[in-house]
């Protein structure tokens, strides 16, 4: 009788172990679940931002009024009430906030758009409703009299808004007689005559304090009045350009020549004929008091000459012909 054979039992295979640093391994450390979870609640937390970002906004904690805006370094030669009436400009009707991020960007942008700036150096907000600005305003240095009016220009000549002064302004500046232009452009362009430009550089000039004087600029202590544009007959100066004049009180007459930084190599410079006009008048006192009115030339290389002035050339040089 033949005999069953016996099956060897095989043991069960042993699952194989996973390498170490497996995609488990990477995918649970803790750095990789933290950008997970960022990745997941980003969303979210986008909404919620902007949801607190728009109650900050329209809170009333944070509203900019005019009482918000803070200049800083402005010129005493400013209009006056400049400052408000340019904050209430810039922030018009619209509901203007501290937290909205586009709010400095905005204001620069209005400001740099505007006539009387020059350049915008920096706009910052302070929480909670304060908006400072720092700006580099034209200023104010002449002012032209024409037909309709009186026009201010800074030095380089451009227009500045003549309705933003008043005429307590107006008498504050030295005026310019006998323009041979008007304005070739709204305000916040340059006038377009080179001769405006020149009469608002000599008026920077005298606008200077003499040393030792008392007086806070050399056109106050000289008594003076006005600036006149001519142009020189032929027989009298050697260039038929337009000239300058300057009037004092009492009608007294300075002939100034051409501009500064214009002179015909004939004529001293613009410093030595403001110290040629500043020893005339220690020399015979203040124009004011002259007995008759004079006229003071200050164009020669030599010395100064003067004479007393013919009545048709007072009118002429004070501005006795139509303005434009």
């Amino acid at each position: 009788m033949a005999r069953a054979s016996k099956k060897k039992s095989t043991p069960p295979a042993a699952e194989p172990e996973e390498p170490a640093g497996s995609w488990r391994d990477a995918l649970f450390r803790p750095i990789v679940l933290f950008w997970m979870a960022m990745i997941c609640f980003a969303p979210l937390g986008y909404m919620t931002l902007r949801k607190m970002q728009s109650r900050m906004i329209n809170s009333p904690q944070f509203q900019v009024d005019e009482t918000s805006i803070v200049w800083k370094n402005l010129p005493d030669t400013l209009p006056e009430g400049w400052a408000d009436r340019t904050a209430a400009n810039l922030l018009g009707d619209k509901k203007l906030s501290v937290a909205d991020p586009k709010l400095t960007q905005e204001i620069g942008e209005k400001l740099a758009a505007l006539p009387w700036v020059k350049s915008v150096k920096k706009v910052s907000v302070v929480y909670p409703h304060q908006v400072h600005i720092d700006v580099e305003v034209r200023q104010p240095v002449v002012m032209i009299q024409i037909k309709t009016g009186y026009y201010p220009v800074d030095e380089d000549g451009i227009l500045l808004p003549p309705s933003d002064f008043s005429q307590n302004d107006v008498q504050k500046f030295p005026v310019v007689l006998n323009p041979e232009s008007l304005p070739q452009g709204p305000a916040g362009i340059f006038w377009g005559d080179p001769a405006i430009k020149g009469a608002a550089k000599l008026a920077q000039i005298l606008g200077k304090k003499l040393p030792g004087s008392e007086q806070p600029t050399a056109w106050k202590e000289f008594r003076l009045k006005s600036i006149t544009l001519y142009r020189p007959q032929a027989s009298t100066s050697p260039n038929s350009d337009v000239n300058y004049a300057l009037i004092a009180e009492g009608g007294t007459q300075f002939l100034w020549g051409l501009g500064p930084g214009y002179e015909h190599p004939k004529e001293p410079s613009a410093d030595n004929k403001l110290k040629r006009l500043a020893h005339f008048v220690k020399d015979f006192g203040s124009p004011s008091g002259y007995p008759q009115p004079l006229e003071v030339d200050l164009r020669g290389w030599q010395e100064i000459t003067y004479q007393p002035i013919s009545r048709e050339k007072e009118k002429r040089l004070s501005g006795g012909k139509e303005p434009y």
